[in-house]
């Protein structure tokens, strides 16, 4: 996800929180890490 929101230009919206309301608790933090490894790239 993180790489195809740097692709798209979409950086200005805040996925953090958008992650936070989709992913479950016990994989939120799994998943913030992924990405921003994705937006790394």
């Amino acid at each position: 996800l993180g790489a195809l929101v740097k692709a798209m230009g979409l950086e200005d919206i805040d996925w953090e929180s958008v992650l936070k309301e989709l992913i479950p608790p016990k994989l939120l933090d799994l998943n913030i890490k992924a990405f921003k490894a994705g937006l790394e790239q």
